[in-house]
């Protein structure tokens, strides 16, 4: 974003498989930083597991749009913690169906507008290309986590990416303007933030990139 943070796109480049092999529990924490904003007493992470969260007695809620692996992954993890979770798909909510089964009582299909009301912490996990059909209802003065990536060849060519006038997360920002973006989780494949973190003192545990302009929402 501005003020001398990295642009996302910038970020998934030039790094060795060891990066993204040791990264993923560093990035569970990241959302497990976020989430601190609006509940002090979140538990640390899990060494054991590799994208989850030690359990904990205060649950936040968590409105999760996009149900792809980035966003059912997530989920995973949050609801094995004890947080509650709403999620939803481009579909419909009982489209959800089997997802929910597996995640249990704590996690719930719902609308997109539905999960943004829902969350205290609210993460978007869609194609970059339809950001804009991200509802604009109920994010003023919530955290967002931003886990996109601008795709050329999926999501087509914007000039106004490829020329470094602006970033992703910058886009969503203008189209969620009460929202407190933090670009997090695009810098690691799904299955590796999923299966291969690595534990507090391991030597190859490596920190996962963040970026947003608003200091208080990156802590």
């Amino acid at each position: 974003l501005a003020n001398g943070t990295p642009r996302p796109e910038a970020l998934t480049a030039g790094f060795s498989p060891a990066f993204w092999v040791a990264a993923a529990l560093a990035a569970a924490s990241v959302l497990a930083t976020l989430l601190v904003i609006r509940r002090r007493d979140l538990a640390q992470i899990d060494p054991g597991r590799a994208g989850g969260f030690a359990a904990s007695d205060e649950r936040t809620r968590v409105g999760i749009i996009g149900a792809g692996h980035v966003g059912a992954t997530l989920a995973r993890a949050l609801v094995r913690a004890g947080h509650e979770v709403a999620i939803s798909n481009s579909r419909a909510p009982d489209t959800l169906g089997t997802l929910i089964e597996e995640l249990g009582p704590r996690a719930r299909a719902v609308t997109a507008a539905e999960a943004a009301e829902f969350g205290e912490v609210v993460v978007v996990s869609v194609p970059f290309s339809r950001y804009r059909e991200v509802t604009t209802e109920h994010f003023d003065g919530k955290v967002l986590i931003d886990t996109t990536n601008y795709d050329p060849q999926r999501d087509g060519y914007l000039d106004e990416l490829d020329s470094d006038r602006t970033t992703s997360s910058e886009l969503l920002q203008a189209h969620l303007p009460g929202a407190r973006v933090v670009k997090a989780f695009n810098a690691i494949r799904w299955d590796r933030l999923r299966d291969e973190g690595r534990p507090a003192g391991d030597p190859e545990r490596l920190g996962i990139p963040i970026s947003g302009d608003d200091a208080v929402a990156k802590r």
